[in-house]
Formats: C-alpha cells, sequence, structure tokens
C-alpha cells in the first residue's frame, strides 16, 4: 500500500517513464551541487578538498551560509530536506553578492543553471551572509511580535501600526538616547 505522498512524489503508471522523472531531477541537481562546491568554497576562502568530502561539506556549505550545525539534521527528514536545500541554495546567493529577486528565484526553480553561474562567475564574490542586525523581517514576523493595540515589545524593528509607522528608539519623532 503507498502512502499519499509516495503517491504526489512518484506516480504510479504502466509506463514507468513518469516515475523516473523525480530521480533524474534530483540526481542532476545533486551532480550539479557537488560539481560548484569545491568553487563556492575557494571563493569563501575554504580549501577546495571540502567540497568533495561527503556530510563535510555540507558542514561547511552551512558555515558559508551563516547557519547552524544542525542543520545537517533537517536534511535527513523527508519533505523537509527539499525546503532547506532551496533555502540553502538561496543563501548561497545571498553569501555570493546576488542578493535581489531574480536570483532567488533562479536559485529556488532552476538551480541548475544559477548554482554554477554563481560558483564560476568572476561577478560573484563571497561576501558573506547578511548580518543578522541588517536583516529584514517579513510582515508576518512584524505581527507577531506586535500587540494588536499597538504595545511595544521591545523590538527595534520599524514597523506599521494601526496609527501609523512606530519606531520603538523614537517617542513624537525624537531620538531616545
Amino acid at each position: 500500500m503507498r502512502t499519499f505522498a509516495l503517491f504526489i512524489a512518484f506516480p504510479r503508471s504502466d509506463d514507468q517513464s513518469l516515475a523516473t522523472i523525480p530521480y533524474i531531477v534530483l540526481i542532476s541537481y545533486a551532480v550539479v551541487v557537488q560539481a560548484c562546491l569545491w568553487k563556492f568554497f575557494v571563493k569563501a576562502g575554504r580549501k577546495a578538498w571540502e567540497g568533495w568530502v561527503p556530510l563535510y561539506n555540507i558542514y561547511i556549505w552551512n558555515k558559508i551560509i551563516g547557519k547552524p550545525w544542525w542543520w545537517l539534521f533537517l536534511l535527513l527528514v523527508p519533505g523537509v530536506n527539499l525546503l532547506m536545500l532551496i533555502i540553502m541554495n538561496v543563501n548561497l546567493a545571498i553569501s555570493f553578492s546576488a542578493r535581489d529577486s531574480k536570483h532567488y528565484l533562479l536559485c529556488t526553480f532552476l538551480p541548475w543553471y544559477a548554482l554554477p553561474k554563481l560558483a564560476f562567475g568572476e561577478e560573484h564574490k563571497y561576501i558573506g551572509p547578511i548580518p543578522v542586525k541588517e536583516r529584514r523581517t517579513t510582515l508576518l514576523a512584524i505581527m507577531g511580535r506586535c500587540d494588536p493595540l499597538c504595545g511595544h515589545r521591545g523590538h527595534s524593528i520599524p514597523h506599521v501600526h494601526l496609527r501609523g509607522v512606530h519606531h520603538p528608539h523614537r517617542v513624537h519623532g525624537e531620538e531616545l538616547a
């Protein structure tokens, strides 16, 4: 008996050619990543051999994009691993000076094209991940930190209240010390 998730990922067909498509996509992605990681590592000031050691290369990849080591374990969870690889691709683009929506979309939907372009393109230099203090927050995260009646919970990100834009370090337009 097949589960629902397996049915979606690997449709049953009399012609087994449809069932091989996900495998071809994943294997080609793995080949592209493996071919590019060593170059990413060299650009980031690491050693090229680190890109060829299984699991260790994922650990170094996480270090380069500024993510914790335990993200390795998230790659073991089915379904979550595909989402994590997309997130890691986008963070790789961010770390290599491709910080626009075009590169984010390319790394999400066409990593076979985007990753080699980032790795071997001379215009992309390693600048590192965005520092935590400079990261933009999504509207959802801002809403989660903001009281419904314009209360203040100690955050420092300007956000929209019912009465207009609120800057936590300003009171009536004056800067707080």
